[in-house]
């Protein structure tokens, strides 16, 4: 019978529960699977659909003031925070400048910024 000595034997259930353990952590658990990351502009998107009521990918300055979030509101201020929006001035928001306006933002106004539900300034200029 072949001898084998204590370190050598230590060394082989090292390795065995070693492998078992790399090869447990590769097969599926009873763990539920991690959470996907929340897209960022999952929010905004759907601020942007909610004025967008035609659905052709462009919000219009009538569909924006016909909205929820602008009746009842000035419409100087209403037109300024269009025209903010408007980057290229064309009379359409995209979501690319819908975006840069107010994602990017964090959605918050800085002090004399106005946003639909904002009751700032009208200057529409930022303080900055």
């Amino acid at each position: 019978m072949l001898k084998i000595g204590s370190s050598m034997l230590l060394a082989a259930v090292m390795l065995a529960v070693g492998i078992s353990a790399v090869r447990a952590q590769d097969t599926p658990s009873d763990q539920p699977p991690p959470k996907k990351k929340k897209d960022p502009t999952a929010t905004w998107r759907k601020l942007f659909n909610s004025f967008d009521t035609n659905k052709d990918g462009i919000i219009t300055y009538e569909e924006y003031k016909n909205s929820r979030m602008c009746k009842g509101k000035d419409e100087a201020m209403v037109k300024n925070s269009f025209a903010k929006m408007d980057r290229k001035g064309d009379g359409k928001v995209t979501w690319e400048e819908f975006y840069e306006t107010w994602g990017k933002r964090g959605g918050s106004n800085k002090k004399g910024d106005s946003g639909a539900g904002n009751s700032g300034s009208s200057s529409g200029k930022s303080s900055n």
